[in-house]
């Protein structure tokens, strides 16, 4: 035998009043997502005034940033088989970052005269195997 279930007049009411709020809340956070993806985009080009980061390879003997050669500068982390992050051996390319734009560091300077004398701050490294 089905039971029949009633719902009183604060019931119906309540279940209404949860539809409403629960579209309301729905439709005040899907646009507020649409301000949040543009305050983000100015934010990040902005950013990009203040800090920056730039890739060089290097020619490194070993993990010490004094014995870390710049050779030249590459536009993302390197990622072929001989050169990247999941190797494990010596340094072939690090990601610098910058207080301002990033500076024309000329090949032959070191990762350490980066950060002395360029102000640099050393970010990731891409490894050989």
């Amino acid at each position: 035998m089905a039971t029949k279930h009633k719902i009183g007049i604060f019931g119906a009411g309540a279940l209404l009043l949860a539809l409403v709020l629960t579209t309301v809340v729905l439709f005040a956070f899907k646009a507020d997502s649409k301000h949040n993806k543009k305050v983000e985009q100015k934010f990040e080009r902005n950013t990009k005034k203040f800090f920056a980061s730039q890739w060089y390879l290097i020619d490194a003997s070993d993990n010490n940033p004094a014995n870390q050669d710049i050779t030249s500068t590459t536009g993302s982390a390197p990622s072929s088989p001989g050169c990247n992050t999941t190797n494990t051996g010596v340094p072939c390319a690090v990601n610098l970052s910058f207080s301002g734009a990033v500076p024309s560091i000329p090949a032959g300077t070191t990762v350490q005269e980066a950060v002395d004398d360029y102000g640099a701050t050393v970010g990731s490294y891409t490894r050989e195997p």
